[in-house]
C-alpha cells in the first residue's frame, strides 16, 4: 500500500525509526550548534511508515499528470473581512509552563461557531471571537485539556504524559455544540514507553460557547487498540479482536450528518509491520452534546478494489438543510486509490446510510462504497523553497531544506448544496510537460454529485488541478458554503515564495485566481528539516490545513506559512493564518 503517517509529528529517521515529540532543547547561541536534552530530546513513536507491503495497483492512469495553466495569485484580497496569525511554534511550545515538545508540522484544525473560532494545532489550541483579536484565556495545551497530565515535564528523572497528536474540531450547526478529536497513546511516566494502549478521545462543549476549561466539556474516549481486550467505550463491547494487534487508529478524520458523528482513523499493529486499512466509528452527535455516553457502531473499512481501504474523509455541512436524509439519513466520505505511491484516476465514495438508527441506541447504519473514474493524480515530490537564511541550518552547517509534500490522500471533505467537495496534494506539470523538470506540487480537486442510496455511487461533476508556475502549492482544503460557493487555502512556497499561506475562489464551475493571505517573510528552519536529527533534508510541513464555511455564508480558512525566524533560542519557525473570506 502506499506511505501513510503514524501522526502529523513522526519524524523519518536515518535508521528508519519514526521518532514523534522532537526536539525540546534550547539553543546556546546562534553561533553554534543547539544543545538539546537527549532524555527529552526525543518520544518515540510506534513505526509505520515502512515495512508495510504495496498492492499492485489495476489504475490504468499514465505515469505523468497532465500539464496544467495554473492560477495566478495577487498580493491583495477584497474578500478578506478579517484576518490574524493563529497559534505559532512559539506559544505551541510555551504553553502549560513550557512542559511541551516541540513540534512540526502543526496540523492544522478549524471550526467556527456561535460567533467563536476554535483553532488546535499540535499540541495546543486557542479560541477567538469570529473578528479576531488575542485567544481567549491564552494557548492552551491540549494534554492537561484531555488527559490531565504533562507532554513532558524536564524533572530529574523526565516524567512523560500521554502522547497526543492529530486534532480536529466540528462545530454542529444543529445542536450549535463544539466537537473536539485526538489521537492518544498510553505511555508509561517513567521513561515514556508506550504501553500498547490507544484511544480516540472526544471532547464536547457542554454549553454552545466553547472553553479551555476541560470542565467545561464532556470527555469521551474510544479504544482502538483491538486486540479485544478493553471496552470499544463505557458500557460498551470489548474491541474487536484484530490479527498483529494491538494497533493504534492513525490519524483520526470526523465528520458529521443530522443524526451522527463520525471518526474514521488507518489502522497499524504497534510494530508498524501491519496495516488493517480504515476503520469507521458511528454514534449519535446529539447524545454526546447532552453527556450520555451513546452506543457506538464499529464497522472496519475492509478492502478498497485491489488494495486496502485508507484515509476516508467523512463530510461535514455548513448549515442543518445541507445534510441528506434521504435513506433515512446519509453520510458521505471520500477517499483516494493510489495504492502504491504512483498516480491513479480513480476515487472512491463511501456512505453510511440509515443514520437516524444511531439516535435509537440500537445504531444499523450500512456501510457501502464504490469506485468512480477521475482525473489523474500522482504522489508528489517535495516542494522546494525561496532561498534565504536560516539561522538553525547555518548553525548546524547545513543547507536550506525542502517542504515534505506528504501524498496523495484525500483531505477535508464537505458536503454543500449537493455536492461533495475535496482535493489531494498531487504532482502536477506548470509547463507543457516535456521535461521533468516542470514537474511541482499541486493540487487535484474533485466536485462529486453523489446518490442517497445504498450501495453508495456517485459521479464526478468537475475536477481540475490548481498549480502556480515555478511555485508549489500543497495541502489544500475547502470551504462551501449552502449556495455552492466558496474558497479553498493551501500553503503556496517555491522560488518565488517562502512558505504563504494563500487562497483561491471554487464553485461548481471550478476554480478561478486567487490571492496571498500572509506572504512569508522566512524559509521554513525547522528542526526536521535536518539530517542531525531526521536523516534527511526534508522539513515536515502541513499535514493538512483546515476551511468551513458559516451558516452565514462567509469562509473562515487556516493554514499554515513562516511568518520569520525563531532560532535561537526557538528549534522551528511555523505559524498558522486565520482569515475569513466572503464569496
Amino acid at each position: 500500500m502506499k506511505q501513510s503517517k503514524m501522526s502529523a509529528r513522526v519524524l523519518a529517521l536515518a535508521a528508519g525509526i519514526l521518532l514523534a515529540g522532537a526536539l525540546v532543547g534550547i539553543a546556546k547561541a546562534a553561533s553554534g550548534p543547539p544543545t538539546v536534552d537527549p532524555a527529552t530530546e526525543f518520544s518515540n513513536a510506534p513505526e509505520v511508515d515502512v515495512n508495510v507491503p504495496n498492492s499492485p495497483s489495476a489504475s490504468t492512469a499514465p505515469r505523468v499528470v497532465p500539464g496544467t495553466g495554473g492560477v495566478n495569485l495577487s498580493k491583495s484580497s477584497s474578500n478578506v473581512l478579517s484576518s490574524w496569525e493563529g497559534v505559532n511554534f512559539v506559544a505551541q511550545r510555551t504553553a502549560d509552563s513550557g512542559n511541551q515538545f516541540s513540534l512540526e508540522p502543526p496540523d492544522q484544525g478549524l471550526c467556527v461557531g456561535n460567533g467563536y473560532v476554535v483553532e488546535p494545532v499540535n499540541d495546543a489550541f486557542a479560541i477567538y471571537t469570529t473578528s479576531g483579536g488575542g485567544p481567549i484565556g491564552g494557548v492552551e495545551a491540549l494534554n492537561p485539556f484531555f488527559t490531565n497530565d504533562h507532554a513532558v515535564v524536564r524533572s530529574t528523572p523526565p516524567v512523560y504524559g500521554t502522547f497526543l497528536s492529530d486534532p480536529k474540531c466540528y462545530w454542529d450547526p444543529g445542536n450549535g455544540h463544539f466537537y473536539f478529536t485526538i489521537l492518544a497513546l498510553n505511555r508509561v511516566p517513567a521513561g515514556g514507553a508506550y504501553t500498547g494502549e490507544s484511544h480516540v478521545l472526544i471532547a464536547v462543549s457542554k454549553t454552545t460557547t466553547p472553553s479551555t476549561d476541560p470542565a467545561q466539556w464532556w470527555h469521551y474516549d474510544i479504544n482502538t487498540t483491538n486486540d479485544g481486550a478493553e471496552p470499544l467505550y463505557t458500557g460498551g463491547p470489548n474491541t474487536a479482536d484484530h490479527a498483529g494487534c494491538p494497533c493504534f487508529g492513525d490519524q483520526p478524520l470526523i465528520g458529521a450528518d443530522k443524526y451522527g458523528f463520525y471518526i474514521t482513523t488507518n489502522e497499524f499493529n504497534t510494530a508498524g509491520t501491519i496495516f488493517n486499512g480504515a476503520q469507521f466509528y458511528a454514534m449519535d452527535k446529539d447524545a454526546l452534546a447532552n453527556g450520555v455516553q451513546p452506543v457506538v457502531e464499529y464497522i472496519p473499512g475492509g478492502g478498497l478494489e485491489e488494495g486496502p481501504s485508507y484515509s476516508a474523509q467523512p463530510a461535514t455541512s455548513p448549515t442543518r438543510g445541507s445534510w441528506d436524509t434521504n435513506a433515512n439519513g446519509t453520510e458521505f466520505f471520500l477517499s483516494s486509490l493510489d495504492f502504491n505511491g504512483t498516480t491513479d484516476n480513480r476515487i472512491a465514495i463511501w456512505s453510511f446510510t440509515n443514520t437516524k438508527s444511531l439516535q435509537t441506541g440500537v445504531p444499523a447504519a450500512v456501510l457501502t462504497h464504490s469506485v468512480m473514474p477521475s482525473e489523474v493524480y500522482a504522489t508528489p515530490s517535495p516542494a522546494d523553497q525561496k532561498n534565504g537564511h536560516t539561522a538553525l541550518g547555518e548553525a548546524l552547517g547545513d543547507p536550506q531544506g525542502v517542504l515534505n509534500s506528504n501524498d496523495d490522500r484525500m483531505n477535508q471533505v464537505v458536503y454543500a448544496n449537493g455536492l461533495l467537495w475535496s482535493g489531494v496534494n498531487s504532482e502536477v506539470h506548470t509547463s507543457n510537460g516535456a521535461s521533468s523538470q516542470t514537474n511541482r506540487v499541486g493540487i487535484a480537486y474533485f466536485i462529486v454529485k453523489p446518490t442517497t442510496e445504498a450501495p453508495a455511487t456517485g459521479v464526478v461533476q468537475n475536477q481540475g488541478y490548481v498549480s502556480v508556475k515555478q511555485d508549489n502549492v500543497l495541502f489544500p482544503s475547502i470551504g462551501v458554503n449552502a449556495s455552492g460557493t466558496g474558497f479553498m487555502t493551501f500553503t503556496v512556497v517555491g522560488q518565488n515564495y517562502h512558505p504563504s499561506a494563500a487562497y483561491v475562489p471554487i464553485s461548481a464551475a471550478g476554480v478561478s485566481d486567487g490571492a496571498i493571505l500572509a506572504l512569508g517573510g522566512a524559509s521554513e528552519d525547522g528542526f526536521t528539516c535536518y539530517p542531525q536529527y531526521t536523516g534527511a533534508n526534508v522539513c515536515r510541513w502541513g499535514d493538512y490545513s483546515a476551511a468551513v464555511a458559516t451558516p452565514a455564508g462567509d469562509v473562515f480558512v487556516a493554514t499554515e506559512w513562516n511568518k520569520q525566524l525563531t532560532y535561537p533560542p526557538y528549534l522551528a519557525n511555523w505559524s498558522t493564518y486565520v482569515a475569513d473570506l466572503a464569496p
